[in-house]
């Protein structure tokens, strides 16, 4: 499946470099007209069927124990088939041009799977690939630093005398010198950019809902209209963010973030 999508972008790479060869300099950001025309024959042709035909192959020999266990992404109320389209929808619709063609073709393969397109399974995220990115970490062996998105990076496996998940140790490799990196120093980051989001949230201005006056004194509980203040920001961010680094944690036996993140279930009431 892989290669399916790699050719089809090389494809639209060619017929891009041969549209622009003679052109002295390129302002339009839309794909011009025959290119456009030779993807979407390309689309209908050859990708549609094909993934229509993975898509049915997928339904039919994989299940929910198939996904990879090492994942940290909560699966249990999907499928592998339904991820599938869920990805290759989110990489399509990265063509602006033929939105509606990747529109029509998620809802032909939605329901091949028997769901519908508006359903909570399929339109609550496009797509289930989460990403936490921790900027410009730094190998303590050979120095060299890089972006590392906690969330999606290939880890290696150290197994401590048995094959049971719950003695496997994950760590993050650099791609360098295939040295661990510091797992002390990734669970500081992690803590503290969890304050910083905790920190913004106590600190945040409350509103009248009613007037839309920001709150100029910290114990007011009523507006001057009478109305309630509330919170400018909900805790989304900080609870989406928790929910991302509860998992990071329980897979990395991270036992201080961990228990920092069980505090702010508690004391927020949410479901953990």
């Amino acid at each position: 499946m892989f290669y399916l999508r790699i050719g089809f972008a090389r494809s639209i790479y060619d017929r891009l470099r041969d549209e622009y060869k003679e052109a002295t300099s390129i302002t339009q950001t839309n794909l011009p007209v025959k290119v456009l025309e030779y993807c979407r024959g390309l689309f209908t042709d050859e990708l549609y069927q094909q993934l229509m035909s993975v898509t049915n192959q997928i339904e039919r020999k994989l299940t929910k124990s198939d996904f990879d266990s090492t994942l940290p992404t909560p699966l249990s109320s999907t499928s592998p088939a339904l991820e599938f389209v869920k990805s290759v929808c989110c990489l399509l619709f990265l063509l602006h041009d033929m939105h509606d063609d990747v529109m029509n073709l998620r809802r032909d393969l939605l329901k091949l799977l028997k769901l519908s397109e508006y359903s909570e399974m399929t339109t609550t995220n496009l797509s289930s690939l989460t990403s936490f990115v921790v900027p410009q970490l730094v190998c303590s062996n050979c120095n060299h630093y890089r972006d590392i998105d906690l969330y999606r990076e290939i880890n290696s496996t150290i197994d401590k005398d048995s094959d049971d998940e719950q003695y496997r140790q994950y760590q993050y490799i650099c791609n360098q010198c295939h040295t661990a990196y510091d797992q002390t120093v990734i669970e500081q980051y992690l803590l503290n950019h969890l304050q910083r989001l905790v920190l913004e949230n106590v600190l945040q201005d409350a509103i009248c809902n009613k007037c839309h006056f920001v709150r100029n004194v910290y114990y007011k509980i009523y507006c001057d209209c009478g109305e309630l203040y509330q919170n400018l920001h909900t805790t989304r961010l900080l609870n989406d963010t928790c929910i991302i680094l509860a998992q990071i944690a329980s897979k990395h036996q991270m036992t201080a973030l961990q228990q920092q993140i069980q505090f702010l279930n508690r004391l927020n009431h949410w479901n953990e």
